[in-house]
């Protein structure tokens, strides 16, 4: 018999859709065993290459979940945890080893027992012209199975020109998404 692990996930972004030019981006990665899979997943990696356009010197790693359990890289203790962030390629990545401490992340047969997530956060680059598109898709990997979150209209993020008092000065400015663009 082969047991197997099943994984659907997401990735959400706070805020979406406009921000500002250097605007602090929250990202959350979710995976999860699905209550149909035969086995607990003991092996998860999440790598996420992040945009050229964000200011890859600005990241901070953010809490894990693991169930309901709520944790930092330092109190970590489900298993094993590795984290790295490659400055050359903005790639970061968690791998999750629960061969040890604990048996592994179960099928979500009671939410959120097989569920989990990642989350970190990064400014947008300074500078950046209206319409730049910020876009990034996270892969997951559970055992050996290959998958990716992430869905292109969640992930895309738009740059988009303010107006300010001196700009507009004889117009209401409201903040509505939409407003025509200038």
């Amino acid at each position: 018999t082969v047991v197997t692990s099943i994984d659907p996930n997401d990735k959400l972004v706070s805020p979406q859709k406009y921000i500002q030019d250097n605007a602090l981006l929250d990202y959350t990665i979710r995976f999860e065993n699905q209550a149909t899979a035969s086995a607990s997943a003991i092996l998860i990696t999440v790598e996420d290459r992040l945009d050229a356009n964000l200011d890859w010197t600005t990241l901070k790693f953010g809490d894990i979940k693991i169930g309901e359990g709520t944790y930092t890289l330092e109190n970590f203790n489900k298993g094993s945890l590795s984290c790295s962030y490659d400055v050359g390629s903005g790639t970061i990545r968690w791998e999750f080893d629960f061969k040890t401490g604990a048996n592994g992340l179960p099928p979500n047969v009671v939410s959120p027992e097989g569920e989990g997530a990642v989350n970190f956060s990064v400014r947008a680059r300074a500078g950046l012209p209206a319409g730049t598109e910020i876009t990034n898709i996270a892969g997951i990997t559970v055992g050996t199975r290959v998958s990716f979150a992430g869905k292109p209209i969640g992930e895309v993020i738009h740059i988009r020109a303010l107006p300010t008092a001196r700009d507009h000065a004889d117009e209401p400015f409201i903040a509505d998404d939409r407003q025509a663009d200038d």
